[in-house]
């Protein structure tokens, strides 16, 4: 998977987004893609140094640059978002992209 376009890229706006409420994330942030898709934002995260970033989704869409990025992805057994393999507050910070067409 290559570097996604700027028109695509949500990192930078979700930075901006958290900063207009004082709220800075570091890159030991846990952070989780909610409907990760192609895990195209997972990647783009890891890509800009964050060290923990996950995506979750109902079912395997991931294009994995590696196999071992698999640990990365998890994926709901029931194929509907039945219940997420996280403690609560598990996350510093969670996102969803393109999901609302879905819904």
């Amino acid at each position: 998977m290559k570097a996604l376009p700027p028109a695509q890229q949500v990192m930078r706006l979700n930075e901006q987004i958290l900063a207009e409420h004082a709220i800075r994330l570091d890159h030991s942030a846990k952070i989780l893609d909610f409907c990760c898709g192609s895990g195209r934002h997972v990647y783009e995260h890891r890509d800009h140094g964050y060290q923990d970033v996950h995506g979750y989704d109902i079912s395997n869409q991931t294009v994995l640059r590696d196999t071992q990025d698999a640990a990365f992805f998890h994926f709901d057994p029931k194929g509907e978002i039945s219940h997420l393999p996280f403690p609560d507050n598990t996350f510093d910070f969670v996102h969803s992209t393109s999901v609302f067409e879905h819904v």
